[in-house]
């Protein structure tokens, strides 16, 4: 499948590779709820051979915000959920993670239904781990399937839901939930029971449990250490463990990505909710630097940084009821960055004493003239720029958008489209 130019339509047919093995399950191992327990500080802490031992490096901000997620699927390929969908794209072709061509993808056993309502997947060689399906309306089970035989492994089953939390090297990290007996009034505490798993020895191991308002969002492993930001959106870091946390920006920070030495950050975005400051913090040092300011967003992907300026643009006009009058108005929706995104190398940035001056990515015009609206949040990965999108629809007199996922080479412009929905408020 080829790329498609930005001045031509482009309709994306989904490849079915075939895959001629059944799904089998192998038996359940259950691992008890543990009840009021701290992250515990009396495990060994794992040795660095242990913990980085032919373990794949995680993907820089591997969990993005609004509705779209990637994840790294094998160096080659990524897997990428849209709301309930999980895709694996490669190269220039997308596919569902079901291969077999004669499944309908409605039975319990299909790995597209497996998998559904985890909200990250991780792989290590052939093997996938997420947190699918379970028994009943709220149970979850942590799932290994093997992309080889299609063998379904239920590692432990949940009565609860839970989420993925991150990895760190060999080690996946997740969390289940306990409620507590309801209070008086009827309120029951809830509380997130974290587990790590051993890829390779098969460990698992309960660490504790935290409030269930102490949140652990945007995790991400990174040599020997998790980050990931706090309930009050500053960044911290701890151990394999988990037991000694320590923070390392502590001011609200919007995303960040780490890099060799360094952990480049978003600040809180202070002109009206709309763009803050880059910066750079050297953790060898501790020495902090603002790159950039009016930023809206940004990715680093090797050796380049990619980021966008509060630079808005009317991009087209929609629908939208008004509640007191009960009548259909026509809304312009802005674009924060105006489709006009920025690159710059690494290496620049450390050698320049003076402000730094990224290249904009004039590819991204040809898109502007065809109407097609990048999204505010976007990665960039393996040289391609990954968002959600917006084009301005009309219909019957309607007017509303089609949305969907976009990768786009920044250099030629040309783009592949990933999904697509038709949205009207009215």
């Amino acid at each position: 499948m080829r790329l498609c130019r930005a001045k031509k339509q482009f309709t994306l047919c989904f490849c079915i590779l075939l895959f001629l093995t059944s799904c089998n399950r192998s038996p359940a191992s259950s691992v008890p709820g543990n009840t009021g327990t701290p992250v515990s500080t009396s495990l060994p802490l794992p040795s660095s051979g242990e913990i980085l031992d032919s373990a794949p490096a995680s993907l820089p901000g591997e969990a993005m915000a609004h509705r779209l997620s990637l994840y790294d699927a094998d160096g080659s390929s990524l897997y990428i959920k849209w709301d309930t969908e999980w895709l694996e794209v490669g190269g220039d072709s997308v596919r569902t993670l079901c291969r077999d061509p004669l499944c309908s993808h409605t039975s319990p056993t299909c790995l597209n239904v497996l998998a559904s309502p985890s909200n990250a997947i991780y792989r290590y060689g052939e093997e996938l781990f997420f947190l699918g399906a379970g028994s009943g309306s709220a149970g979850q089970n942590f799932i290994q399937y093997s992309l080889t035989d299609a063998k379904v492994t239920v590692i432990a089953e949940y009565d609860t839901g839970g989420l993925m939390i991150g990895r760190l090297g060999n080690y996946i990290y997740y969390f289940t939930l306990r409620f507590d007996e309801p209070d008086d009034s009827g309120h029951s505490k809830s509380w997130r029971q974290i587990y790590r798993y051993h890829v390779k020895s098969g460990e698992l191991v309960f660490l504790g449990e935290r409030d269930n308002n102490n949140n652990m969002t945007w995790m991400t492993g990174a040599g020997e250490r998790l980050w990931w930001r706090d309930s009050l959106y500053h960044l911290v870091s701890a151990d394999a463990n988990l037991a000694y946390v320590r923070t390392e920006v502590g001011e609200r920070t919007e995303i960040y990505a780490l890099n060799g030495d360094a952990v480049y950050y978003l600040t809180a975005a202070p002109k009206d909710g709309d763009a803050g400051d880059l910066r750079v913090k050297d953790l060898g040092t501790g020495e902090e630097k603002t790159l950039f300011t009016d930023v809206t967003w940004f990715a680093c992907d090797g050796d380049s940084l990619w980021y966008s300026l509060y630079d808005p643009a009317e991009g087209f006009s929609w629908d939208i009821r008004n509640n007191a009058t009960g009548k259909t108005e026509l809304h312009p929706i802005t674009v924060k960055h105006g489709n006009r995104i920025y690159q710059i190398e690494l290496e620049s940035l450390e050698k320049t004493e003076s402000k730094p001056k990224g290249q904009r990515i004039t590819a991204l015009d040809a898109l502007t003239n065809e109407g097609i609206w990048l999204g505010e949040v976007f990665t960039v990965v393996g040289g391609r720029l990954f968002t959600q999108y917006r084009i301005g629809y009309e219909e019957n007199g309607k007017h509303g958008m089609k949305s969907g996922m976009l990768a786009v080479d920044p250099e030629t412009g040309e783009y592949l489209t990933i999904s697509e929905e038709t949205v009207f408020n009215s």
